[in-house]
């Protein structure tokens, strides 16, 4: 089975007009506020609208080269990362254990009735208008769009990501999704993965199991039992021993690792781990 591992920031977003959002959005920043769950800062993965609206966790936004290289049956780990300033360091929490089920591209989810509650996700980038489209992200203020939104969404076909860009900055709302005087086609890399307990678990309550300190080139796992059994689960497979890397560009380099188990034993495994260690059902 393949694995991939992945640390997602969890912050608050900057202040923006969140009266003019939708529900969910308002909602979801007031959640946000409240820290009671380490959500992505533009709910990507989606866990709060899988939980809101009772439906899959997907994943659309970030990091696209790396979501276009999943298939279904690969499992992905995925740890939270909050920064305290003041104290300058930061905690690692593991959040969920998904299989994918799938792969769409953004049009589809508009598309049909069987992923109409999808359009209604906050991890989106583009929405219907007039007969094309136009550039939507409701889960974050207009500030924090993002300008290569178009590259995140299309398939590439050799061209640039500067031309995609450019492409994105001069698209007229409602008007097709063109590139280099061409048409742009959507990427298959919005992930959905399973429904099926047996294959996927979000933690009630994300564990702790690792911190980090200004000056230190990794972070540290703590010794406790469950943080060790995580670890073993996780990166003991893996080529990397850590979730941080020395490059401060990217200090939080997804890891790829394979394991002789499959989806439903380790997410057993990683249900058991917390239920035992961490008071978890």
């Amino acid at each position: 089975m393949r694995i991939l591992i992945v640390s997602y920031l969890s912050r608050l977003p900057k202040p923006g007009p969140w009266q003019h959002f939708s529900f969910l959005a308002r909602h979801f920043s007031n959640a946000q506020a409240k820290g009671d769950w380490p959500y992505d800062v533009g709910d990507d993965p989606s866990f709060f609208s899988a939980r809101s609206l009772s439906g899959p966790v997907t994943w659309g936004v970030c990091r696209q080269d790396v979501r276009g290289q999943l298939r279904p049956r690969d499992l992905v780990i995925f740890f939270s990362t909050s920064h305290q300033v003041a104290l300058r360091r930061s905690t690692y929490r593991l959040a969920a254990a998904l299989t994918v089920e799938s792969r769409l591209t953004q049009d589809q989810i508009f598309r049909g009735t069987g992923n109409t509650r999808l359009s209604d996700y906050l991890n989106l980038l583009v929405r219907p208008k007039d007969g094309g489209w136009e550039h939507f992200e409701p889960a974050l203020p207009l500030n924090e769009w993002h300008d290569d939104w178009m590259w995140r969404v299309c398939e590439h076909k050799w061209l640039r990501k500067s031309q995609f860009v450019i492409a994105g900055k001069t698209h007229k709302p409602g008007a097709p999704l063109t590139v280099a005087g061409g048409q742009a086609l959507f990427a298959d890399n919005y992930i959905v993965f399973s429904l099926d307990p047996s294959l996927s678990v979000v933690l009630p309550t994300p564990p702790i199991v690792a911190v980090w300190a200004k000056g230190q080139h990794f972070e540290r796992w703590l010794e406790t039992p469950l943080a060790q059994r995580i670890h073993a689960l996780s990166l003991g497979t893996s080529y990397r021993r850590n979730l941080r890397t020395r490059n401060k560009q990217q200090p939080h380099r997804h890891i790829w690792t394979v394991s002789d188990m499959s989806p439903e034993e380790l997410v057993e495994s990683l249900r058991k781990a917390v239920g035992f260690f961490g008071g978890e059902p």
